[in-house]
């Protein structure tokens, strides 16, 4: 199967001005984090939940190569109001000893060498506006610990991660886990198509249509990647072999540094 490329006009970005009633509802600067929209309710209108990430790089600015290390790693959760834009700060106990996990279904890993990862699944509920985390039991063999991967729940069913460092080398590999569908297992993908190169820290977000958009990150060089792919149709049959095929998007995106995340926050389709 030939790759398909279709060429998309690049967004244009504006900052927003944002508020907090204290120093601890600010998020701060910080990397590694990951950041989840959450559809309006009866009692909240729509919000972004961040969770965890990193205040500092060891060796500032010039450690940010391959295998980077972290300080400052932080296992908060801050809620930002889209229609107020105003930040909180969540208490979210944790459950089984969780240290560090994400918000939604999430592998739990510090942002740093494997050593310190984990293959541990968390899930933040949400329910009565009271955050709580929950382990996930799995079965069977998954991902295993990683760092720098991207994920995100597709067609509201499908947790998919792609990429990654293992702590001995980039990751090229993507998996797949049904959470309609127990017990829960991993599958691995073997998407058709110009599969993405291994890369770590790059970016990943669910369009409603079931398309996995990836987009930047680092090679196992440290050179920061500026394409992006798509992943369609691997959830139209059972997950596991030849799932899906992978596409490429050929418009022109900014050179991306690494450590970064991105949310999609409304929806748009390419033709």
């Amino acid at each position: 199967m030939g790759t398909k490329s279709w060429t998309i006009p690049a967004p244009t970005y504006r900052p927003l001005d944002a508020s907090w009633d204290n120093d601890d509802d600010a998020p701060g600067p910080r990397c590694g984090h990951s950041l989840t929209t959450v559809a309006a309710t009866k009692s909240h209108g729509p919000r972004l939940v961040l969770f965890g990430g990193a205040t500092a790089i060891e060796g500032g600015a010039s450690s940010a190569v391959p295998g980077i290390r972290l300080a400052g790693v932080t296992n908060s959760v801050h809620s930002y109001d889209v229609e107020t834009r105003k930040w909180t700060s969540r208490r979210a106990p944790l459950a089984e000893g969780c240290t560090c996990c994400s918000c939604g279904w999430h592998h739990g890993c510090f942002p740093g060498p494997a050593g310190h990862s984990t293959d541990d699944l968390y899930v933040l509920d949400l329910t009565n506006d009271k955050f709580k985390w929950h382990r996930v039991v799995v079965q069977g063999p998954g991902p295993g610990p990683r760092y720098g991967h991207a994920m995100d729940l597709v067609a509201q069913r499908y947790l998919v991660t792609v990429s990654g460092n293992d702590g001995k080398r980039v990751l090229s590999d993507a998996w797949a886990l049904d959470t309609a569908q127990k017990p829960y297992r991993w599958q691995k993908l073997n998407p058709e198509g110009n599969r993405p190169s291994a890369r770590m820290y790059a970016a990943a977000s669910a369009r409603s249509d079931g398309m996995l958009l990836l987009c930047g990150g680092r090679d196992s060089s440290g050179m920061p990647q500026s394409d992006a792919y798509g992943l369609l149709n691997a959830y139209k049959r059972p997950v596991g072999v030849d799932s899906g095929s992978w596409c490429v998007s050929i418009t022109k995106i900014p050179t991306f540094c690494g450590l970064h995340w991105c949310t999609i926050a409304c929806n748009w389709r390419c033709s």
